[in-house]
């Protein structure tokens, strides 16, 4: 493995870990978080605060203080560290699906590490393949962020587009997601004979203005729908449902 550490004006780092001739077989230890391992960072302060995305869902966030992070297969990158106004920004440059980042207690005294490299579950490296992590600093969290952001665009070839572009974002919509007020109520007009399937066709005529809602309002300007998996009909057969948690 070659390593190679590219230092650039804009405050950024790109950390490069590169395979000339490949690596025909890989066999990890069950205790290893990946199979390739540099640089690795230890003596991190306690005063030293991370954040980073990291769940089945987008909006699920870790959090914490030191080198504690949980960096693994469901997130954990981009791993933001704060000190004050100080911000580091690190996550993968390239191969976003095999470079890993793995935070956590390691080595032979258990130290806090934070080690770049390549997912465990490889069983072997091609020849020529190259992976590359970025280190990128700043001044505020959401001005780095950015910055970070713009850095990887760049790289990709893609241009920043406009945040409220898109039709869920730009537009009105009507959600049954959790936290909507037609998500599994225990009391409410949804308990009646017919349920989500009512309330969706009476919100659809209210849309349309077939009819009139509660405050006298006509034709919203609803641009999507999301209906939420959770009040399908789930089950053998199509009986029963999550809110009963039915397993017909």
């Amino acid at each position: 493995m070659n390593t190679e550490v590219r230092v650039y004006t804009n405050a950024a780092v790109e950390i490069v870990q590169s395979f000339p001739k490949g690596v025909p077989s890989i066999t990890s230890l069950p205790t290893q978080s990946t199979c390739t391992g540099w640089p690795v960072f230890e003596g991190v302060g306690d005063d030293l605060d991370w954040f980073t995305y990291n769940g089945f869902f987008a909006g699920d966030v870790d959090q914490g203080r030191g080198l504690t992070c949980k960096a693994g297969i469901q997130g954990g990158a981009p791993l933001v560290f704060f000190h004050e106004k100080n911000t580091v920004v690190l996550s993968p440059l390239e191969r976003f699906k095999t470079a890993h980042l793995h935070c956590g207690r390691n080595g032979f005294f258990g130290q806090e590490q934070l080690t770049l490299g390549l997912k465990k579950s490889l069983t072997g490296i091609p020849k020529g393949f190259q992976a590359s992590w970025l280190l990128h600093g700043g001044t505020g969290i959401t001005s780095t962020m950015m910055s970070w952001g713009d850095i990887l665009l760049k790289r990709s070839g893609k241009k920043r587009t406009d945040l409220y572009a898109g039709e869920v974002v730009g537009g009105l919509g009507y959600w049954t997601d959790n936290g909507a007020y037609f998500h599994y109520p225990t009391s409410g007009g949804t308990t009646r004979a017919g349920g989500y399937e009512e309330e969706i066709l009476e919100a659809d005529a209210v849309f349309k203005g077939e009819r009139e809602d509660l405050l006298g309002q006509h034709k919203i300007p609803f641009r999507h729908w999301q209906l939420d998996s959770w009040w399908y009909e789930k089950g053998k057969g199509g009986k029963g449902s999550s809110r009963g948690r039915g397993r017909n």
